[in-house]
């Protein structure tokens, strides 16, 4: 017998309480709208922290929220451990989601995906409908997400919350499945076709560091999650050369721990350059 979704109502003082600790992306970005879903898909359970408690529960009550359990977001078919969406402010009557965002004063939509084994993680953004100035964040100043992502779990980490209210279960659902293998062959060549030699990386103080292609992939798998023997096993290499890889980053960082890498790496992003380098510093 098939289990029914959950049917719960939204607490709205989880929302009151995201959106407060949302204040400062809100008051100097025009932001209106910030959610964090974490989705168990062995469990079919989503945990989630909503500003805005109209918005979230007509999801939970809707037909069309089959189509979004983002299991085919498979971080596991490329280098890198994040996917990016946008949803720009369509008039489109048929698109049944964007409508219901719409009626809820939601547009702009910005989405950022993490998979981790059978955990998926997502970060939604979303503003008024004539400000277009947030384009600008999401294709040049993502740190600004990245940062405010930090400053939200180190916030929402102090406060006294039963996680059993927002954690909704969705027995019932359509769950899409990853694209077809002809697909996939295409994302992986695109993917491979289109590597970047040298990474720039930003720090804190403003200072620029530079790292090579491998660095760069090590640093990403890392703050992914991968152990060293993970990462040698996906990069195929020994977890002695990964070792080398992550310790030149420290050093040019100057950071002691991997935590403070991966720490780095969500809090400030990267630009890049063309300059080729030797295939031995690979």
């Amino acid at each position: 017998m098939t289990k029914q979704s959950d049917k719960r109502k939204y607490p709205p003082e989880i929302s009151n309480l995201v959106a407060s600790i949302a204040h400062p992306l809100f008051k100097n970005f025009d932001f209106t709208y910030f959610s964090y879903n974490k989705q168990f898909l062995k469990e079919k359970k989503s945990l989630v922290l909503c500003s805005n408690v109209n918005w979230i529960n007509s999801y939970f009550s809707s037909t069309f929220k089959n189509r979004f359990i983002y299991e085919y977001v498979d971080l596991e078919a490329t280098e890198f451990s994040e996917r990016r969406f946008y949803w720009p402010p369509s008039e489109e009557k048929n698109n049944d989601m964007l409508k219901a965002l719409h009626e809820n004063e939601i547009w702009h939509c910005y989405g950022i995906y993490r998979r981790k084994k059978d955990i998926l993680e997502s970060w939604h953004f979303g503003t008024d409908k004539d400000n277009f100035e947030v384009i600008n964040i999401y294709l040049n100043h993502l740190e600004i997400l990245h940062s405010f992502i930090l400053y939200f779990f180190s916030k929402i980490q102090e406060c006294d919350i039963d996680y059993d209210r927002i954690t909704f279960s969705y027995e019932n659902y359509n769950v899409q499945k990853s694209p077809d293998r002809a697909f996939r062959e295409k994302y992986k060549n695109f993917v491979d076709q289109t590597k970047i030699i040298n990474f720039w990386f930003n720090l804190p103080s403003g200072e620029k560091i530079s790292l090579t292609r491998r660095e760069m992939e090590c640093l990403q798998l890392l703050a992914s999650g991968k152990s060293i023997k993970e990462i040698a096993l996906r990069l195929k290499l020994s977890p002695r050369t990964i070792e080398f890889h992550l310790n030149n980053i420290k050093i040019k960082a100057k950071t002691h721990a991997k935590s403070q890498l991966i720490e780095l790496f969500y809090s400030s992003p990267y630009c890049f350059n063309v300059k080729k380098e030797n295939s031995s510093s690979y």
